[in-house]
């Protein structure tokens, strides 16, 4: 199934089709359905008639044979925004269809199809889910044992839509056990058939008239012209079958999205439901028109920090509304919410602090670090930014106030790539701070005393790592803007006991590296060049590994990638015969190299060997 559209106007016309359909045929009954817990038999017919059940069934077989899985989607969607119970009803023959499609014979597609599209089409079932096994197809235990002209099925399947009231089912059995995917091969298995049977209908919370239930195998016979495709072919289906469903399905959560929306604004229009007559003004504003007066009041704040404090605020009191605003208008409120203004917030962090958001450790909580975690997420999160404050993007030290990267930066991850915020931590390792200027300022809202060092700083980072550990498992934690050396030691120590990264190091490495390639794609990768780095800082010496790494796969010798990339800091070439810290020895050039590098003065000078004559 292509991506590509159907041509416009058959699109419109079918979408339009199916939002009529939904309208007139499904909303007025699906309450009644899902509460009577009934197959929408009626509807179902109705849908087959107008050719709604088999749209992406060929025209050959008796359907429209729509190959696109967009319109597919947006056909979905309609059907969904009716009800999502009479919506899979409506899919569930399609599904059924497909692997015929894809692998069986001329004879199975007319036998098992072609009746798909008729307007009194049964209604099919596909059964791959298993108890234990759940939708992991490589997992599944029915076994399919060769017989002669056939086999026999033994085990059991759960969670089977249209289970109840179909009267064909399309299995998945293994006819190797053990072997995993590699012995998957589909049947199709009728009602009636000698050794099978229904088990209970399972009860549902919604989507109930789509009926889900049991099918148990008990040495039930199937023929050999019941076998779809060749043995061991079936996890092809099912791994063509998830990339479809999974995109419908999320169309699908679109339809149901727009409905439940349009039953809140009706419900919201009750006033009466909330005690809320004569309490707010008499309109009630869509999201569209809400965003538009957000943007209105951030627009008539002249100042950047106003515009963040203003949309801090937002976030505080309807995040959804919040996220809204900055997805809408992502290129000129990004500034805003993160760099450069963001930087004037972690400044002034302590005077302009409205609510707290995030986490702050200090070293008083050390033994009560798994307790704060917990009341922070007691759902669990998925991705945690911490920073401990001391480089705060080229600023340095900000204490207590560099919980603005934190916070900034998960708010772009929600905007941009759609991470749930509740899946989301910010958190601040406030071990205090060498600025004066905060030190000094009696708001300061951070930890008052000099940053710790040695050993007192790692072991409040050996119990932080610990409680998110026990905490919090599996969870991703992201280093931010810890200084050059903390932040190299820090990453190397913990990214095998954590799933963790740096986004300084790592993530400007591969930015860079990804910019660089594109730029010598035409040259074949980086093998030959010589590049000098100015800077030798945690970013410059994250964007150097990543740039050894892909030397190395380019074939070039440890040496020969020792030669090819250099170092230089605010005191010159990084060499062996100046003062260098240790993260920065890999990167050392030798001064036994040819051409060695001198040190005269203030001045550091290098041969021609490597950049030319210096002065």
């Amino acid at each position: 199934m292509t991506v590509t559209p159907a041509d416009p106007e058959i699109e419109r016309e079918l979408v339009g089709l199916a939002h009529s359909f939904a309208e007139r045929e499904i909303r007025p009954v699906a309450a009644a359905l899902d509460e009577a817990e009934s197959f929408p038999w009626e509807v179902f017919h109705a849908a087959c008639a107008v050719g709604l059940a088999s749209v992406d069934i060929p025209t050959e077989y008796g359907g429209m044979g729509i190959d696109s899985l967009l319109t597919a989607c947006l056909i979905t969607e309609e059907l969904t925004w009716g009800d999502s119970g009479v919506a899979a009803v409506i899919s569930g023959n399609g599904f059924f269809a497909g692997p015929i499609l894809a692998l069986g014979t001329e004879a199975q597609k007319q036998e098992w199809v072609v009746p798909l599209t008729a307007p009194d089409a049964p209604a099919a079932g596909l059964a791959l889910t298993e108890p234990g096994a759940g939708s992991d197809a490589a997992a599944i235990v029915t076994h399919a044992r060769r017989i002669d002209g056939g086999y026999v099925l033994n085990g059991a399947k759960t969670w089977i839509s249209n289970a109840p009231d179909a009267d064909r089912y399309l299995v998945y059995a293994t006819v190797e056990p053990g072997s995993r995917s590699r012995g998957i091969t589909t049947f199709v298995v009728a009602k009636g058939d000698e050794g099978f049977t229904l088990g209970e209908k399972i009860p549902k919370l919604g989507t109930r008239c789509c009926p889900s239930g049991e099918l148990f195998f008990d040495d039930c016979l199937v023929a050999d012209d019941r076998r779809i495709g060749e043995e061991g072919q079936g996890f092809r289906g099912v791994l063509e079958w998830f990339d479809r469903s999974r995109v419908l399905l999320a169309a699908g959560s679109c339809g149901v999205g727009r409905a439940a929306l349009e039953h809140a604004v009706v419900y919201a229009k009750e006033r009466e439901a909330f005690g809320l007559r004569g309490l707010l003004p008499p309109h009630v504003a869509t999201i569209e028109e809400q965003v538009d007066l957000e943007v209105e009041h951030v627009r008539r704040k002249s100042d950047d920090l106003e515009q963040y404090i203003g949309l801090a605020a937002l976030q505080d009191r309807n995040e959804t509304l919040f996220y809204r605003v900055l997805v809408s208008n992502l290129a000129e409120f990004m500034p805003i919410v993160y760099t450069p203004t963001v930087g004037r917030a972690c400044k002034e962090f302590s005077h302009i602090f409205r609510r707290p958001r995030g986490v702050w450790i200090t070293p008083a909580d050390i033994g009560r670090m798994e307790e704060i975690l917990a009341g922070a997420a007691p759902n669990g999160v998925r991705l945690l930014v911490v920073t401990d404050n001391e480089r705060i993007l080229g600023l340095g030290d900000q204490g207590a106030g560099g919980m603005s990267i934190p916070v900034g930066k998960l708010a772009l991850y929600t905007a941009g790539a759609g991470i749930y915020p509740s899946q989301t931590l910010p958190v601040s390792l406030d071990v205090g701070t060498d600025n004066p200027a905060l030190l000094e300022d009696p708001l300061y809202l951070g930890y008052r005393a000099p940053r710790l060092r040695g050993q007192a700083y790692d072991d409040v980072l050996e119990a932080f790592v610990e409680a998110v550990g026990r905490v919090l498992p599996g969870a991703v934690v992201q280093w931010e803007d810890f200084k050059q050396h903390n932040a190299l030691r820090v990453l190397e120590r913990y990214r095998h006991r954590l799933p963790s990264f740096n986004d300084d190091v790592l993530g400007t490495g591969g930015v860079v590296l990804g910019g660089l390639l594109a730029a010598r794609a035409s040259r074949g990768g980086l093998a030959g060049e010589r590049i000098l780095f100015l800077g030798a800082g945690a970013a410059a010496l994250g964007i150097g590994r990543m740039i050894r790494l892909q030397l190395a796969s380019e074939g070039l010798s440890a040496a020969e990638i020792h030669d090819a990339t250099a170092h230089m800091d605010s005191k010159g070439l990084i060499h062996d015969g100046r003062e260098i810290a240790d993260d920065q020895r890999a990167f050392s050039m030798s001064t036994s190299q040819p051409g060695n590098v001198s040190n005269t003065g203030s001045t550091l000078c290098s041969t021609d060997w490597w950049y030319g004559t210096c002065s």
